[in-house]
């Protein structure tokens, strides 16, 4: 797929970003353009990153669509994110890279109707530790905790999957596992799996340029009985660790 334009979403610091940039910049993945960076709020690290490497940037903050209930309106936003996303940047396809806000049903829907659409990173499988409120550092902790509790197999599974409106509820197209050391706090996993995030993400712009792209089968690892065991393991760490 030659010349595609790539866009990314991005909340922090843009680690991921910076290294899929790099890979294109560098020759290791062809015929896809670093078209912009859409950041959720201003001043994050991920800016500045964009702007080292000469990418153009702009912010949409989903605060500045809020209805007098104090809702985001995610029509109003979605638009905004198309706007910017198509007539700024001509971009075919995004990925979100620790991108926090939900992302509007509106926007994926034009992306998927004008271009490949969205790809998304998780740090574990998002069957058994996605959905609402699980992102970065809470997935890292719930993990721990679950495999833990429940002595099974110590992994994760850092995975890419295709954007849907539901939180990770998208098909995986690449995936990778990374051991969980008995040592582990969850900074430290999150440091161990952040570099398989950034190569998955790298492989997936290679996937795109040569219409590779491939879904993968996912199964959850939980056991009968241990339902409520991930439960805990979700609301454990979601109360230690405080939302962006």
């Amino acid at each position: 797929m030659a010349n595609e334009r790539w866009i990314s979403l991005a909340s922090g610091g843009g680690t991921t970003f910076e290294q899929m940039a790099i890979a294109i910049k560098d020759g290791r993945v062809k015929e896809i353009v670093p078209a912009g960076l859409i950041a959720s709020k201003d001043n994050i690290e991920a800016i500045k990153r964009a702007k080292a490497l000469d990418i153009p940037h702009a912010v949409v903050d989903p605060r500045d669509f809020l209805k007098p209930n104090g809702r985001v309106d995610r029509i109003a936003y979605g638009d905004k994110l198309w706007q910017v996303a198509h007539d700024q940047f001509g971009a075919t396809f995004f990925t979100q890279n620790g991108h926090l806000p939900l992302t509007p049903t509106n926007f994926i829907q034009r992306m998927q109707e004008f271009g490949i659409g969205g790809f998304n990173q998780h740090p574990g499988s998002p069957i058994d530790f996605g959905g609402r409120g699980m992102y970065g550092k809470r997935v890292h902790a719930a993990a721990i905790h679950f495999l833990r509790r429940t002595k099974g197999e110590m992994f994760v599974t850092p995975v890419v999957q295709k954007v849907a409106p539901e939180v990770d509820a998208g098909v995986v197209v690449n995936s990778s596992r990374v051991a969980v050391l008995d040592s582990d706090e969850y900074d430290d996993l999150q440091e161990r799996v952040l570099p398989f995030e950034h190569s998955l993400n790298i492989q997936l712009l290679k996937d795109i340029s040569s219409g590779n792209v491939v879904e993968q089968p996912m199964s959850s690892i939980l056991k009968p009985g241990e339902e409520v065991y991930l439960q805990q393991a979700k609301e454990a760490a979601i109360l230690l660790i405080p939302a962006d």
